[in-house]
């Protein structure tokens, strides 16, 4: 498998998403692409610092400064070559969703039992960043997902939870989640 990071990646999370480390916790509850860096948090602030924005819709001067700040972007990005890195990050992505997958099936219960249901394919073909997954307890059953989220924030793990076939009594009806994940 490949690393899961390199000098390049360690260094921008150290100098532009050092806040995600502040809290001491991991964070698996948050697509990357929506969390900003410092430099961005930076420019952002300078700008409502030095001029109002608006909604870029009309010519009004607080609208045509947002349109001004919109097309100046759409240019830096489409002058770049290959947009912004896209095929890098999506090799990225890649990689780690392969660790993540492979990582989720090996986890088992003291008893051999699988502790993960991945949602979903299961290799990285045809699938992309987000892996949805139901945790299940010794004997197969689907756990409750609120309680699998208390329990990881307790360990300081952040994870987004969902509320499909995970929050039914112990004991799901038979179909959807139940069937894919072969629940006893």
């Amino acid at each position: 498998m490949p690393a899961l990071s390199d000098r390049r990646s360690d260094a921008l999370r150290a100098s532009e998403y050092r806040y995600l480390d502040a809290e001491g916790r991991v964070r698996l509850d948050y697509p990357g692409a929506g969390l900003p860096a410092q430099a961005q948090l930076n420019g952002h602030a300078a700008r409502m610092h030095g001029r109002c924005s608006g909604n870029p819709h009309s010519v009004k001067p607080a609208s045509a400064a947002s349109t001004e700040l919109i097309v100046r972007a759409r240019h830096a990005v489409l002058a770049r070559p290959n947009g912004i890195g896209l095929d890098e990050m999506s090799r990225h992505v890649h990689s780690l969703t392969g660790h993540l997958l492979g990582g989720l099936g090996a986890l088992r219960h003291g008893n051999g039992e699988p502790m993960i249901c991945v949602r979903g394919p299961s290799a990285t073909r045809d699938r992309g960043g987000t892996a949805a997954f139901s945790q299940l307890d010794p004997r197969g059953t689907l756990r409750n997902a609120w309680d699998t989220e208390q329990a990881a924030a307790d360990a300081g793990i952040c994870v987004r939870t969902g509320c499909s076939a995970t929050l039914a009594p112990p004991r799901p009806p038979p179909g959807g989640v139940t069937e894919t994940c072969a629940v006893r």
